[in-house]
């Protein structure tokens, strides 16, 4: 199988594309940076420049591909100005969902950030938290 992958230079996606990648897995990650992605061309994963708040950047790279892993995402605690958050996982979000529907890529796995819940003061918090 073939996965595009956003977030690959993150904790979580980094991890998840090096274990796409030991189970025989093709793996395309999306990275706006590629000089952070060097030990991802080491593990075999192709590296795509873009950004998922540039739909013009995620298609041709997505082409192709069996699924989707979107784990690209924005958190920051403690900051008044949430416009970032918006841009990247709202919008960012709904590029990489419509680029998945005009190529018709059928499966795709979304991971959320810790943002949801902005600061809980500590408090550990279940799905009804507002």
């Amino acid at each position: 199988m073939k996965y595009f992958l956003t977030g690959a230079t993150g904790f979580v996606g980094g991890r998840l594309a090096r274990l796409l990648r030991a189970n025989g897995h093709d793996v395309v990650a999306l990275v706006r940076n590629p000089a952070k992605a060097t030990d991802l061309l080491e593990a075999g994963v192709i590296v795509a420049p873009g950004d998922v708040t540039q739909p013009d950047t995620l298609r041709a790279p997505m082409a192709g591909c069996d699924g989707v892993f979107h784990v690209a995402g924005w958190y920051k605690l403690g900051v008044r100005d949430k416009s970032d958050g918006q841009k990247i996982n709202v919008e960012g979000t709904r590029n990489v969902l419509n680029a998945m529907r005009d190529l018709g890529i059928p499966k795709g796995v979304y991971t959320s950030t810790l943002a949801v819940n902005s600061d809980t003061g500590g408090k550990l918090m279940d799905a009804p938290y507002p």
